[in-house]
């Protein structure tokens, strides 16, 4: 899904995203069901736990959207976890 947002910023278009630090998968699927391109999903300043963090990322890529993750920092085993589903940017700082 990351793909979405790679290709729009490659051919130079404006893309949209939305921010999130809601913990809520359905919300995050709410979000990417709208028109964005993106879904930031701050676990730094939101209230994600290493569970929920993953079912946003999911959520997000089932509506066909990417999840862009900005990560605590310091979580290493964390952006291990999220490196595992592959659809996703982070941003660490």
């Amino acid at each position: 899904m990351i793909s979405r947002l790679k290709d729009l910023l490659a051919q130079d278009k404006t893309s949209y995203a939305c921010w999130s630090g809601f913990r809520d998968p359905q919300v995050a699927s709410a979000l990417a069901r709208q028109a964005f391109d993106a879904i930031v999903l701050d676990a730094q300043h939101g209230f994600h736990d290493d569970g929920i963090l993953l079912a946003c990322i999911n959520e997000v890529v089932i509506a066909g959207k990417s999840p862009i993750v900005r990560l605590p920092l310091n979580r290493w085993d964390l952006l291990k976890k999220c490196l595992i589903t592959e659809h996703l940017a982070l941003r660490l700082r």
